[in-house]
């Protein structure tokens, strides 16, 4: 699993030659899930690459549903395979998926945290099981695994 914040918007504003560097020594296409966390003005959304079941997701606690984001990470993820020698992957055919039935927000604050939570029940395998009545443990929950500088 690998992450890169805000890796996305600067994939947009500058291509492929912009980015490429922040995963320099990274073959992203050794691993399982790749997330990407998707920063649009003042919402947080994630955008996933499962290699193992190849296919592209979006999840967005608005009910977002940002299809070119997928194809955009289809074009990184076709230039990034031509650079790494690795062109047994056809990205162009893998499907999209943009979730619509998962948690979701009901105020304008809580996106961030919902993006973390689908990142961290997708990267451990688990089930989404929280909700928007969840979000104040969840962020008392977060701030001490901040100040404990380890996942609990």
């Amino acid at each position: 699993m690998h992450s890169v914040p805000f890796f996305y918007t600067k994939l947009l504003s500058v291509g492929y030659n912009g980015v490429s560097h922040w995963i320099k020594g990274v073959n992203i296409f050794n691993m399982r899930l790749l997330l990407i966390p998707i920063h649009r003005s003042s919402h947080w959304c994630l955008a996933t690459v499962d290699f193992s079941q190849k296919h592209l997701c979006y999840y967005d606690s608005l009910k977002g549903n940002d299809s070119h984001c997928l194809q955009v990470l289809k074009g990184f993820l076709e230039q990034e395979s031509i650079t790494k020698n690795c062109n047994s992957h056809n990205f162009t055919k893998w499907p999209t998926v943009i979730y619509q039935d998962i948690p979701q927000q009901r105020n304008h604050s809580d996106c961030g945290v919902f993006m973390c939570m689908y990142a961290r029940h997708l990267s451990e395998n688990n089930p989404f099981y929280f909700t928007q009545d969840d979000m104040p443990i969840i962020r008392r929950h977060m701030v001490l695994e901040l100040l404990e500088k380890k996942l609990l």
